[in-house]
């Protein structure tokens, strides 16, 4: 497998950006270092390819990896607080700064744009870039366009059999904010997941029964994976907004609940965490503030 150096890839990076370098005029983008552009790249290599560093990438994944860095570059560029001066322009003369959001916003999603239409052209293995599938051991297929062996995943194949035993699962962890007399205020963070791979969020609610989860998983003796949600829960809402994270769960009665809440993704992987919380009937003391001086 061929490796590129750091060297060569920050000159890469680096070079994705000047197509119209005066594009990029602003203090923000010429404050960067090499440095700061590793930074970028690193932070896309944790959550989607863990086992490369910058120092050492495999080339059959560079692009793919260069375009979510420059996704996440230009839209910390668009919401920048720096001294601002004007973009220069070929075709459009200087952008004042009231357009520097939707100027940046703009090249952010036509980065977006290339990496989806990239994820979907691939070919079964990756075609020319080879970077669609990785082994048992987390490593790249080879490349040259010929699958060697069959244990591999499918980045862009969501949903098949193999990828749902042997990709790596998405973690949740779910925090109870508070909770008054008929409402709970809940939150979460998701860990070790591609959110380019993201489905939905489900949240869950039951009465507590001492000795019952809310939702049970378990990997049967064909290394299956097996996840059931207690019959006695409901499925409050589905979020598909992979930014939403909390969820205000309101019109509840006295008494104890389990509640839970899963992240779904489309290779067909399961995360979730679940917590108890109690609703008193004692109601939450209110006062009427009135005018502040």
């Amino acid at each position: 497998m061929a490796y590129a150096n750091l060297e060569e890839v920050l000159k890469y990076f680096k070079g994705t950006f000047s197509t119209d370098y005066k594009r990029f005029e602003d203090e923000e983008f010429l404050l960067l270092d090499d440095e700061d552009f590793k930074m970028y790249i690193e932070m896309v290599l944790m959550r989607t390819y863990p086992q490369y560093t910058a120092e050492k990438m495999p080339k059959s994944i560079m692009y793919e990896v260069l375009l979510l860095a420059r996704i996440d570059l230009l839209r910390k560029l668009a919401v920048s607080t720096a001294p601002f001066y004007d973009i220069s322009a070929s075709d459009a003369g200087s952008i004042s700064i009231s357009q520097r959001f939707e100027h940046y916003n703009k090249l952010a999603e036509q980065a977006q744009s290339e990496y989806e239409n990239y994820i979907k052209n691939k070919d079964l293995i990756g075609g020319n870039s080879n970077s669609g599938g990785t082994d048992a051991n987390g490593n790249l297929a080879e490349t040259g366009g010929t699958l060697t062996t069959l244990d591999v995943t499918i980045s862009n194949r969501y949903m098949t059999k193999y990828n749902s035993l042997v990709s790596v699962p998405p973690r949740l962890l779910l925090s109870l904010d508070s909770t008054s007399h008929n409402s709970a205020f809940i939150s979460w963070n998701t860990y070790r997941f591609n959110p380019m791979d993201f489905r939905c969020y489900r949240v869950y609610l039951m009465k507590k029964v001492d000795g019952e989860k809310l939702i049970e998983t378990y990997t049967d003796t064909e290394t299956q994976f097996v996840r059931t949600i207690n019959d006695k829960a409901k499925l409050v809402i589905e979020i598909g907004d992979k930014m939403n994270k909390d969820c205000a769960l309101r019109g509840l009665s006295a008494g104890e609940y389990k509640c839970a809440v899963e992240v779904v993704t489309r290779s067909g992987r399961y995360g979730s965490d679940e917590i108890e919380f109690t609703i008193s009937d004692t109601p939450s003391t209110e006062v009427n503030v009135g005018d502040l001086p």
